[in-house]
C-alpha cells in the first residue's frame, strides 16, 4: 500500500539522482506528503557504513527543523526505509523540470457548409452504465 501510495505522487514528478543544500525533497509519512527545504547534509561519523546526517526545514507554518541519518540510497529517493518503525521515503526533487501533463483533446473544427458553420460533434467521456 505504502508503495503504490510513494509511486502516485513520484510518477508526477522528477526526481533528482543527488542532494544538495537548499533542493527541495518529498518525504513520505505512511500515507502523508510534505515539502522539505535542504538546510545542511554532514557526514555522519559512524565507522563501517556512510551514513549522512540530513537536516532540512518541513515547509509547514511555522517552519519546522528535523534531522534525520541517512544512508545515500534513502536520501536519493532510491530505497524505502523505516523509521520507529513507521515507513518512510525521502526523495529529493527536480523543480527546473516537470513531468508533461496529459495532452488536451484537439479543439473543435469550424466546417463551412455553404455559408454556415457547423461544428465537428464530439465525443465525450461519459459511459452509460445499466
Amino acid at each position: 500500500m505504502f508503495e503504490k501510495f510513494v509511486k502516485s505522487i513520484t510518477d508526477k514528478m522528477i526526481l533528482k539522482n543527488d542532494l544538495n543544500i537548499g533542493d527541495l525533497a518529498l518525504i513520505f509519512l505512511e500515507n502523508n506528503v510534505a515539502f522539505v527545504v535542504i538546510t545542511d547534509i554532514k557526514k555522519n561519523p559512524r565507522p563501517k557504513v556512510a551514513w549522512w546526517d540530513v537536516t532540512f526545514k518541513l515547509l509547514t507554518i511555522p517552519l519546522q527543523e528535523i534531522s534525520w541519518t541517512l544512508r545515500h540510497e534513502q536520501m536519493t529517493g532510491q530505497e524505502h526505509f523505516t523509521i520507529n518503525g513507521e515507513n518512510r521515503f525521502f526523495a529529493p526533487i527536480d523543480v527546473g523540470q516537470s513531468i508533461p501533463s496529459t495532452p488536451t483533446p484537439p479543439k473543435p473544427k469550424l466546417i463551412s457548409n455553404n455559408n454556415d458553420i457547423v461544428r465537428t460533434p464530439r465525443r465525450g467521456n461519459l459511459k452509460l452504465v445499466k
